[in-house]
């Protein structure tokens, strides 16, 4: 949390940091995804069994 005396951050700094969060949160939904499709695969094997 800022104080009152600090100055805000330039728009384009926070800009940047929330391009950064997005990315990361697209890399964890790729990789969510993946778990997923692999899970769902497993699962399928074992109803097949």
């Amino acid at each position: 949390m800022t104080h009152a005396n600090e100055p805000p951050k330039p728009i384009g700094e926070i800009i940047d940091h929330i391009e950064r969060i997005r990315e990361e949160l697209f890399s964890l939904q790729g990789s969510l995804e993946k778990i997923e499709a692999i899970d769902r695969a497993l699962s399928e094997s074992n109803d097949k069994n």
